[in-house]
């Protein structure tokens, strides 16, 4: 009940109460961003610009709309002009900042530079990969690939390889150390069969992090993608079995810093105490963008555009298609 020299009635009190209980907040401050939620609030001018590029879009798709009936023949000719040609491929190159292949070479392209690698704890071994030659890694041995790409919270990205593992528990990409807090940095883990993204500045109570639900099984060539939105939330990710999405489960959501950058960028291990990879890694690659379902399928078909166009249309699997009509 109300007293006499309340400042607020009790309904005020949880009319307030019911407008914040409302609210998607989290109740903590980000020390180098905004914190959420956001308002969208486009100034007049961008109001102006939003509906201009509005009218360009629907004008695009009106365009390729009309194109669509004339894709089968043209496709269907462009696949029989490859019979004579030599065996051609793609890939998604678009926001690619690291791209280690690993034919026989430990060296990656950084942002479209060549960059070099060195090889820790062991001598290289490569065995036949899931696209040509993969890297092999025994517990011991890892790559440090140098100091980029950076990646924090509030950044795009989507981590990409083919894996072969041999054990149920290793890291597979990482920037990230060990210390007092727990680990930290970004890193891709293998944690007992699953696929882990974790990104903290401490480990408890700093950072973003989730895995999935299914396990990857082990001695089989698998691919991998997670994507990440740069929300500074858990559902900001996304994670693909062999291109197909999968279902994962949140495990940290308390982003307030920033991460650093100190550490270099590794293959098979971190600078933590976390087990080193097990197995086989293969087309390791790192994009400044989050990839959409459609190319998804693509970075996870390992055939060429040659092989693929030699199959017949009613033989070729849906991922192999998308890869082709792309």
């Amino acid at each position: 009940h109300d007293h006499k020299f309340d400042p607020i009635q009790q309904i005020e009190f949880y009319e307030m109460f019911a407008l914040f209980n409302n609210i998607p907040e989290r109740g903590k401050g980000f020390k180098y961003v905004n914190s959420p939620p956001f308002i969208t609030a486009p100034t007049t001018e961008q109001q102006a610009r939003l509906a201009e590029l509005d009218g360009q879009l629907s004008q695009a798709h009106e365009a390729f709309s009309r194109l669509e009936d004339e894709v089968p023949a043209a496709q269907a000719r462009w696949e029989d002009a490859l019979g004579a040609s030599e065996e051609i491929d793609w890939v998604l190159s678009d926001q690619l900042l690291a791209h280690h292949a690993f034919d026989g070479d430990i060296a990656g392209v950084h942002a479209g530079q060549r960059v070099g690698a060195t090889l820790e704890g062991g001598l290289p071994r490569f065995v036949p990969g899931r696209q040509g030659v993969a890297a092999s890694f025994d517990g011991q041995r890892f790559i440090d690939a140098g100091r980029s790409p950076n990646l924090d919270y509030v950044d795009e990205f989507s981590l990409s390889a083919w894996l072969y593992p041999t054990a149920e528990t290793g890291v597979i990409v990482s920037r990230a150390s060990g210390g007092d807090q727990g680990e930290v940095g970004w890193g891709l883990y293998l944690e007992e069969g699953k696929v882990r993204l974790s990104m903290s500045t401490r480990v408890l109570d700093d950072g973003v992090a989730a895995e999935t639900v299914a396990t990857l099984p082990l001695n089989e060539w698998h691919h991998v993608l997670v994507t990440y939105d740069g929300t500074m939330a858990p559902g900001g990710m996304r994670f693909y079995f062999d291109g197909r999405p999968v279902e994962f489960t949140p495990l940290l959501d308390l982003v307030g810093n920033r991460l650093p950058q100190s550490q270099p960028l590794r293959i098979g291990a971190s600078g933590s105490s976390k087990p080193n990879f097990q197995g086989n890694i293969d087309d390791v690659r790192i994009y400044g963008a989050v990839l959409t379902p459609e190319e998804a399928t693509v970075v996870a078909t390992a055939e060429s555009i040659s092989e693929i166009a030699e199959l017949a249309p009613d033989r070729r699997t849906a991922a192999q298609a998308e890869k082709l009509r792309l």
